[in-house]
């Protein structure tokens, strides 16, 4: 993840399919990663997702959507997205 978001360009946006102890596991340092990327304004959303979605896997998942450059100003503004560009922005 952390590769993607530094080839990001100033506006990119990035989206993750992860393993769901990518939002909570603590090994090597992954909850201090966690803490700086969303400290830095770089996660813009995570959603769990239930297992057995995918047929070549029987895990539950969950999505990531980093950006740099968030234009996100409270935590009441959200970012409706159509699955690739970003449509608008709710307040």
């Amino acid at each position: 993840m952390q590769h993607f978001i530094h080839h990001l360009a100033p506006q990119g946006m990035a989206g993750f399919v992860l393993a769901n102890g990518s939002m909570s596991s603590n090994q090597s340092g992954e909850g201090d990663i966690r803490r700086a990327l969303i400290e830095a304004d770089l996660v813009d959303c995570m959603v769990a997702l239930p297992g057995q979605l995918f047929y070549s896997t029987q895990i539950p998942v969950c999505l990531w959507f980093c950006g740099k450059n968030s234009t996100l100003n409270s935590a009441n503004d959200a970012r409706l997205f159509d699955g690739e560009t970003e449509l608008s922005l709710v307040a």
